[in-house]
């Protein structure tokens, strides 16, 4: 900053003032730049405006006027001290362009004269070989007539012999041309015949092939008929099967349920019979009394169960194991499984003793039905 400042004040401001405002305005610009290019847009950026109100941000002791003149200051006298740099640079180069000039004008000149000094000798050479050549020359030029009439006449005689050969090849060649020329018209037409047989022929072939697969299809339109006859017979066998398996199966709907309602328990509606004990409680309770009267309980009175034997003997037993290996006792295929075994039927049917006569009555209806 050394060839800028010009004394202990610059552009009105003192030297500290000046180099803190240049320190600070090159902050500025740096914040300024950084700023603009992170920001969504919109912002100040890089502007002359944007960086002096930063400087008076970091300079309170200075007005925005104060800092806008002294930037503009700054701003020219950069310009200025640049200019003179690019002057005296320039002013360098002009003056070494002009010594290398110098230097190359001068040797030029010396080459120049020692040139002319060797071209006057070599003229003197010249003129002296000149008049001797000039003798000979003529010599040389009276055996050059000479040569030429004698050339000239071979070259007519050369020239007649030509013409003629010329006549020759080009009536052979307007001969090999009218040949050439019959022999592609007469190709023409032969191709021309072929393609017309070809074209006769593609035709009478389409002809045939159209009329063959028109016999083929009206020697298909009876199978055709028959097959669609067949198929329309089968749908109907089909509706007919399906209208009388819904028949049935309403018949078997309307049968089941007359066979649920004749075993269906009826009884009447009593609120106090709610409040009062079982039969099987009541008898409980009768037990009880009479096994603390004779002293004799459960461990004196013989147990009936089952042993492992009989519980693995049982096929229910067997079907649950084999569920639970197969893992289908848990998870989401568990409450099928349950639906599965509440709706099936015992294997056995239930014996006739154990059934009411009402029941009995009701099966027996069933089975007629059936």
């Amino acid at each position: 900053m050394a060839p800028m400042i010009e004394s202990a004040v610059a552009g009105g401001w003192s030297a500290d003032e000046h180099a803190l405002f240049v320190r600070l305005r090159g902050l500025a610009f740096k914040s300024a730049s950084s700023s603009g290019r992170s920001g969504a847009g919109g912002g100040k950026g890089c502007s002359r405006a944007g960086v002096v109100e930063r400087l008076s941000l970091m300079m309170p002791g200075k007005s925005k006027k104060e800092i806008e003149a002294h930037d503009a200051w700054y701003t020219a006298n950069n310009l200025h001290q640049r200019r003179l740099t690019d002057l005296a640079t320039a002013w360098q180069r002009q003056r070494s362009s002009f010594l290398d000039d110098s230097e190359q004008m001068l040797q030029e000149a010396e080459a120049a004269a020692a040139a002319a000094v060797e071209a006057a000798a070599a003229k003197l050479e010249w003129e002296a070989a000149g008049r001797s050549l000039h003798d000979q020359l003529e010599e040389m030029l009276v055996v050059k007539e000479q040569q030429h009439k004698e050339l000239a006449l071979q070259r007519e005689a050369e020239a007649a012999a030509i013409a003629v050969k010329a006549a020759e090849q080009q009536a052979a060649w307007l001969e090999q041309h009218a040949a050439k020329k019959a022999q592609v018209a007469q190709y023409k037409q032969q191709q021309q015949e072929q393609q017309v047989a070809e074209q006769l022929a593609a035709e009478q072939a389409a002809a045939e092939a159209l009329a063959a697969a028109e016999a083929a299809i009206d020697a298909q339109k009876p199978a055709v008929a028959a097959r669609q006859a067949m198929a329309l017979d089968r749908m109907q066998q089909q509706i007919e099967q399906q209208k009388q398996q819904q028949a049935e199966l309403e018949a078997r709907q309307k049968r089941l349920a007359a066979l649920a309602e004749a075993f269906a328990p009826h009884v009447d509606r009593d609120p106090q019979r709610l409040l009062q004990p079982t039969a099987a409680s009541a008898a409980a309770v009768e037990a009880g009394a009479q096994e603390v009267q004779d002293h004799t309980g459960a461990a004196f009175r013989p147990v009936h169960g089952y042993n492992t034997a009989q519980v693995v003997a049982d096929p229910r037993f067997r079907v649950v194991e084999a569920l639970r290996e197969a893992g289908l006792t848990g998870g989401a295929a568990k409450g099928y499984v349950q639906q599965v075994f509440t709706g099936m039927q015992p294997v056995t049917a239930a014996r006739r003793g154990n059934l009411t006569t009402g029941q009995l009555e009701a099966m027996q209806a069933c089975n007629r039905e059936l």
